[in-house]
């Protein structure tokens, strides 16, 4: 679109108001303001020199067959043409010199671009016909070459010289490229002949009678600040010289950049930029051949850009705008192009960022380009297959990853500084995600830049003279600058907050690494085999996201305090528990180890148990020991050396000072209603299953599980009513399988318990809550949707029994809610000659202590007619006997419906239900032998033999009378 007569007027009313500033100042604006006329002529919203927008555009085909008539020309490019563009208009003519052309216009600029890359090139005949655009914006028209080549002409003596040098003088003092067929078309004002083997090209003489030179385009020079005024300067030495490189900080650079540009009021001559800054600093430009291009820092600086300005876009001025946010350079070249080339287009800017990245300083040579090209990709860069004719304009349109820096056969290519800056932020990322804690000092990240990426770092290479202007640059929450006490900066990998969600369920990843790697030779294995090994083990995969991260390493280093990540020499990096971690396991393996051999065990002897329980050697390194014995000094808090004639011995030691163990512990004993124990029967209790005691202050540090109380003189320990809750949620849970959706816990309790119960009363509002106040007991598994909850493995190594399947809960768990634990018994006959009641269970006491004894035997309540009630005069049986017989069905309550009534002999005498010290078969009277729990009743009767403090397993006899 062209500007409107109103912003034109502002633009030179403004320009004018410079003018008033002074004669030098003046002719400065009036310079500038015919840039801005010639710049604004015809301004558009341009990618690449390529007009944009519904505009039609025209082009020219050239080379076709002449051997052809017009009419089939015109009727063959028509029928090519319509299958990809709507045709407006179509022409084909001869030349004057006798070859066939066509001038061909379709509706847009998209439409042409595709015309070009599918049909350029392409047979016709027996030609392949060229298409380009009908004007080129890097050619000068007709007239201005004109005045061009008059005014190069008319400064050189006798108006003649080398057509070679022609050639160059145009190009560097204009800044254009002309093709010798172009100067042969002027022969109204010059002339090219033969003089002693060599072309000469001269002015005609209607050329010499030209006087004014009005409308020639305007030199690239600073009038004010170039060196002798442009006046002064000779015929010959009227170039353009290549701009330096420099060294120079960009915040440094930036003000002084500000201030030129003040100066030369918001605009100044790119060629000139060096001359101006020493006039106007007095001091050298900091030049340094191994720095920063000055094209490309300038470019650096925010709200300064390059425009290329003038009729034919030749001169480069240096401009203060602000840059527009709105939208990205990927957006506007995808906008450009037709969709159909737009993934062409996409995969070039890649490729060029590739290969750059691997140039010197990011730098390549225009007309070296192609030929690098092909040599990285080992295929040819077709220029039409993206829709251009020239390569300059490809690279042009996609000026958001490419800038073109100096003029003509100087050009050079390099990444912009955006795509610098990412490149860096990406190549930063990689050496920071290796490190610890995703952390280095500033100081030390060239060595580790060097280690990753094979070669020593060199900011130049992304278009800056130093780190810290790198690290400025970088976009904000990509990277975290600290520094520390010392003042010393560290680059971090800034952390994503977790959810509490996230942070609960890393928590949980954290026990099920120590479960999965307790199982592997020295707590390691290959970190590829992490989450194959993790799937087998649990029975589901391992989502990271679920935890807050993206990545499985990411995850592991939120948990530093459990695993480490090492790398091998090979490259391959492995998983392993920390040595804290791994001391704490190596102590349930040597307690294991001792309790399989069933008492103490020589220090010289440990190895040998060792390696023959768990397959691998024990290695005192592994644990950060250089021997044995400094090893076992690790192991005090659980195992003691006690020395003796044999040599040194080893001892567990007491565990129940520990909180978590005396917490779940407590928390079993008092597992069945009403739970609540006088202090002295639950200290027998404990002592007697656990071969372990307790101290007051420690039952007092966990008040959060029980609490002491004191009536008529008699202490009483109960659960707390939040272990309460766990307890009943214990037997919900036992009866559902032994694992219950978080979702579905409320709705299985009540259907347990007959009435309702509603967490949120507790202050659990969820899974995550759930976990943090009941982790040693239950365990949370699945994802967010399907949470599990489960017992806890440090649970299950202090329970008599456990509830794993359907079919061992009938067998091992077929208790009433309000029957204590270790009440449980099964009848067995102890000879063979001796008959077992069939389905026979019986209910008796607990075990009583030394203090307290019970004659009371508790039977199932039996379900009588009312009838019978009301008639009492049969003392010995109201009821009739056949209907206690088990043939006749069950008559108790169906709570009870598995257990039938005894005979009357089997019913004992209340001298044989008093405790008795050890069990023997003193009392056997040849009918039944009661048994307390026999390890074929014991899912993991493994798991309770190796844990130390688990219940000492006892056999409770009772011996009945036989008739």
């Amino acid at each position: 679109m062209e500007l409107g007569y109103e912003q034109c007027q502002n633009n030179f009313q403004n320009k004018q108001e410079f003018a008033n500033l002074g004669s030098e100042n003046a002719f400065l604006a009036n310079l500038d303001l015919e840039y801005d006329r010639e710049f604004n002529y015809k301004i558009s919203p341009e990618l690449g020199g390529v007009r944009l927008g519904t505009q039609p555009v025209s082009l020219h085909i050239t080379n076709l067959d002449p051997t052809m008539e017009i009419k089939e020309i015109k009727k063959l490019l028509t029928n090519m043409i319509k299958q990809y563009a709507m045709i407006l208009s179509i022409n084909v003519f001869i030349q004057s010199d006798g070859l066939p052309t066509a001038h061909l216009k379709v509706s847009n600029q998209q439409e042409a671009q595709f015309v070009i890359s599918q049909l350029h090139r392409q047979k016709i005949g027996h030609k392949r016909m060229l298409i380009s655009y009908d004007q080129n914006e890097s050619t000068p028209d007709p007239e201005q070459l004109k005045l061009m080549v008059i005014s190069v002409l008319q400064d050189v003596p006798d108006k003649r010289m080398p057509l070679f040098k022609f050639m160059e003088l145009l190009e560097s003092r204009y800044l254009c490229t002309s093709s010798l067929s172009e100067i042969n078309k002027l022969k109204d004002i010059v002339r090219i002949k033969d003089e002693n083997g060599s072309r000469v090209i001269s002015l005609t003489d209607n050329a010499m009678r030209v006087s004014s030179l009005g409308n020639l385009p305007l030199q690239p020079q600073c009038v004010i600040h170039s060196p002798q005024n442009v006046k002064n300067i000779g015929w010959c030495e009227m170039t353009t010289s290549s701009l330096p490189n420099v060294m120079i900080g960009l915040k440094t650079f930036t003000g002084k950049l500000l201030m030129l540009l003040n100066v030369h009021f918001g605009s100044m001559p790119l060629v000139s930029f060096q001359n101006c800054y020493e006039q106007v600093f007095h001091e050298p430009l900091p030049v340094y051949d191994y720095g920063v291009p000055l094209e490309h820092l300038i470019s650096c600086v925010l709200n300064v850009e390059i425009k290329s300005v003038g009729p034919n876009k030749n001169i480069k001025m240096v401009k203060h705008e602000v840059k527009s946010m709105d939208t990205s350079g990927d957006d506007q070249v995808l906008k450009a192009v037709p969709p159909v080339l737009a993934p062409n287009v996409a995969m070039l800017c890649r490729e060029v960022v590739d290969l750059l990245k691997n140039m010197e300083k990011c730098q390549i040579s225009l007309t070296k380009f192609v030929p690098a090209y092909h040599h990285h990709f080992g295929r040819q860069c077709r220029v039409a297959d993206y829709g251009f004719i020239k390569l300059l304009d490809l690279l042009e349109a996609i000026s958001h990853v490419v800038q073109i820096m100096g003029e003509g056969h100087r050009r050079v290519i390099t990444l912009t500084h955006a795509t610098q800056i990412r490149r860096f932020t990406s190549d930063l990322l990689r050496v920071l995600k290796v490190q610890p804690n995703k952390q280095i000092a500033v100081q030390n990240f060239p060595e580790a830049y060097e280690k990753a990426f094979s070669k020593p770092f060199n900011p130049v290479e992304y278009g800056l003279c130093s780190l810290e202007d790198l690290l400025e640059e970088i976009p904000e929450n990509t990277v975290v600058i600290i520094r520390d006490e010392n003042e010393e900066l560290y680059i971090s990998v800034p952390k994503k907050e977790q959810t509490s969600e996230e942070i609960m369920k890393t928590k949980q990843f954290a026990n099920e690494v120590v479960d999965l790697l307790r199982h592997t030779p020295y707590y390691t294995m290959l970190f590829n085999k992490f989450v194959p090994s993790y799937h087998h083990h649990f029975g589901y995969q391992c989502r990271v996201s679920d935890y807050g991260f993206t990545k499985l390493i990411e995850l592991f280093e939120a948990i530093p305090d459990v695993v480490e990540i090492k790398q091998l020499p090979d490259g391959e990096r492995t998983v392993s528990l920390t040595i804290e971690k791994s001391i704490q396991i190596l102590n349930t393996q040597i307690m294991q180890v001792m309790r399989n051999i069933g008492g103490n065990l020589t220090l010289d002897e440990l190895p040998k148990y060792y390696l023959r329980e768990f397959g691998y050697s024990l290695s005192p390194q592994i644990y950060g020991c250089e021997t044995m014995e400094e090893l076992i000094r690790k192991l005090s808090d659980y195992v003691q050396v006690v020395h003796s004639t044999a040599g040194p011995l080893l001892h567990l030691k007491e565990m129940d000072t520990l909180p978590n163990t005396l917490r779940v512990r407590c928390w079993i004993l008092l597992l069945s209603p009403p739970h609540v124990l006088d202090l002295i029967t639950f200290r027998c209790i404990y002592s007697e299953r656990y071969q372990r005691t307790f101290t007051l202050e420690a039952l007092q540090a966990i008040v959060n599980v029980v609490s002491l109380s004191s009536m008529h003189n008699t202490d009483y320990i109960s659960l707390t009513p939040l272990y309460v809750l766990a307890a009943q949620l214990y037997y919900v849970i036992c009866n559902n399988q032994g694992a219950v959706e978080f979702s579905q816990l409320e709705k299985c309790y009540e259907e347990y318990y007959q009435k309702p119960m509603k967490l949120s009363s507790f202050g659990i509002k969820s899974a995550n809550m759930f976990y943090n106040k009941f982790n040693l007991i239950f365990y949370i598994r699945g994802c967010k949707k399907k949470s599990v909850v489960v017992l806890n493995k440090y649970v299950q190594e202090h329970l008599v029994f456990n509830c794993n399947s359907q079919q061992d809960r009938e067998n091992e768990w077929n208790v009433p809610e309000q029957t204590p634990i270790g009440t449980i018994k099964r009848y067995s006959p102890p000879k063979p000659d001796t008959p077992p009641s069939p389905n026979t269970t019986w209910m008796t006491p607990s075990k009583a202590n030394k203090t307290q004894l019970s004659f009371t035997i508790d039977l199932p309540s039996p379900r009588i007619d009312q009838q019978l009630l009301n008639q009492i005069g049969d003392l010995i049986s109201p009821y009739p006997t056949r209907h206690w017989l088990s043939v006749n069905g069950a008559p108790w309550d169906d709570t009870v419906a598995n257990s039938t009534a005894p005979e009357a002999s089997e019913l004992p005498l209340p001298n044989k239900l008093l405790p008795k010290a050890e069990s023997d078969d003193s009392g056997d009277s040849g009918v039944n032998v009661m048994l307390d729990h026999s390890p074929s009743e014991l899912p993991d009767s493994s798991c309770s033999n190796n844990n130390s403090g688990a219940m000492k397993k006892k056999t409770f006899q009772g011996t009945f009378l036989s008739f």
